[in-house]
């Protein structure tokens, strides 16, 4: 390898990852029970709006039972448009095995009359048997129906789906609804707890069944007992233009066609589709085959990094909300984790992320505010060696220890975890030396491997 690959980044609109600052959060299980709130907007217009939840009632079991026509029967016909892309989701959800699946108006948003036209928000709660930890956060998407009454029956005139490109214009709270399965029709097939699904640029999808299996239970031993999520789903294509509108990487600010693949964090909502935003609520990841066969990679090293963040992402902070700038988990450690397993077999490509680490290297662990700046190859590479150091100071495990410490607590901005009191706490816990001894020795490694 003569150069260090971009491998990926981390996605996420409001609940990319988070934490408490300086002082260790652990994470039970939020075991979410219902809430309720008044509709505004369902006591001046409850009989339209009971119309509307039978029409979501019949289309939820219209998946469960495989039965397209009841799926497509409330659409308006005349809009072929939408009339075929929900041809193509139902196909979609179809190959999914469905822990939850359900259509809802959530609590206290506004339903919008006009005439024989209504606007209401939907929320759709779709969590894979994959996904289901017993928590009850859900993954979850948003929509805005529009309906028309014709002739005493409502319509489904149009259904759009927020993404990060008309998050803006939409004001719908809740989750984005820009996975793939809303977008791209898909080929999905299942082999052991790791799913992959992918699209038609794929036509080898089965050459990378036995990588992703191999390389899921290789993250999984490595992780351990630790929190996470029972399985991952997988999401491959060769396609550009699948790859910047799945989960709205194209709209990201550290988009670049070059990235290998994504770590997008489906946001949660609670069974009647508020919000959750103290969670992560599935583990998922993508991998752009197009540059991997451009540089010729090893797409079991990219599907080894991807699967890292997926596998641990439940046990990662979410984000705090506080700030508009980073907030969440120091990207040199998330980062530097995932880069850090693909070494897990290669001394060639440890000695590599080692001589990587002196590009932009300034004695300090990278900043998450320009993390995935100019100089990210470098960055990635200091992270990485971060780990490797870990690993040689007390061992694999003690490494991922670091690691799972780390993750529990959120840069805000310039505030950076690896400048407050409780880095000591951290190296000394899982490394049983100070701070300042490991970032001594980090700058030594690094230079060293120059």
């Amino acid at each position: 390898m003569s150069a260090l690959p971009r491998r990926s980044v981390l996605l996420g609109g409001a609940g990319l990852i988070l934490s408490a600052c300086s002082e260790k959060r652990e994470q039970p299980p939020p075991l979410i029970t219902e809430r309720t709130a008044p509709s505004l907007a369902r006591d001046p217009h409850i009989e339209r709006v009971s119309a509307v939840n039978e029409i979501l009632a019949r289309r939820v079991k219209a998946v469960r039972d495989g039965d397209e026509r009841v799926f497509l029967a409330d659409l308006d016909q005349t809009n072929t448009a939408l009339v075929q892309q929900q041809r193509m989701l139902f196909a979609n959800l179809r190959q999914f095995k469905l822990t939850t699946f359900n259509y809802v108006i959530p609590p206290a948003e506004l339903v919008e009359v006009s005439g024989e036209q209504m606007v209401c928000p939907v929320v759709g709660i779709i969590q894979f048997s994959i996904d289901d930890a017993g928590t009850g956060v859900m993954p979850g998407e948003t929509f805005q129906y529009t309906l028309v009454q014709r002739d005493g029956q409502f319509r489904i005139k149009d259904i759009t789906a927020k993404t990060e490109q008309n998050a803006g214009t939409l004001n719908l709270r809740g989750p984005m609804a820009d996975a793939p399965w809303n977008s791209t029709p898909l080929k999905v097939t299942t082999v052991g707890n790791v799913w992959l699904a992918s699209d038609a640029s794929v036509t080898d999808l089965d050459a990378y069944i036995s990588a992703a299996q191999h390389e899921a239970q290789r993250i999984d031993t490595l992780w351990g007992s630790r929190t996470r999520y029972p399985g991952s789903l997988l999401f491959l294509t060769r396609d550009s233009e699948a790859f910047k509108t799945w989960y709205s990487f194209g709209s990201a600010g550290n988009y670049k066609d070059t990235i290998e693949g994504i770590a997008p964090h489906p946001e949660g909502v609670r069974t009647n589709g508020e919000p959750y935003t103290g969670q992560h609520a599935g583990s998922r990841a993508v991998v752009n085959l197009k540059r991997v066969d451009a540089i010729d990679d090893d797409p079991r090293r990219v599907i080894r990094h991807e699967l890292a963040h997926g596998v641990t992402a439940r046990a990662r902070m979410t984000a705090s909300g506080f700030i508009n700038g980073h907030d969440g988990p120091p990207l040199w450690a998330v980062e530097g984790f995932a880069a850090w397993t693909e070494t897990l077999d290669s001394p060639a490509l440890a000695a590599a992320y080692r001589r990587g680490a002196n590009t932009g290297f300034n004695g300090k662990l990278p900043r998450s505010t320009d993390f995935y700046s100019k100089n990210s190859g470098g960055n990635y590479a200091m992270g990485a060696a971060a780990f490797l150091l870990a690993e040689k100071l007390k061992g694999r495990q003690a490494a991922v220890d670091f690691y799972a410490s780390l993750i529990q607590h959120t840069d805000l901005g310039d505030l950076a975890v690896a400048e407050m009191p409780v880095f000591d706490g951290i190296c000394k816990q899982a490394l049983g030396i100070s701070a300042a001894s490991y970032t001594s020795q980090w700058a030594a490694y690094v230079k060293a491997g120059a």
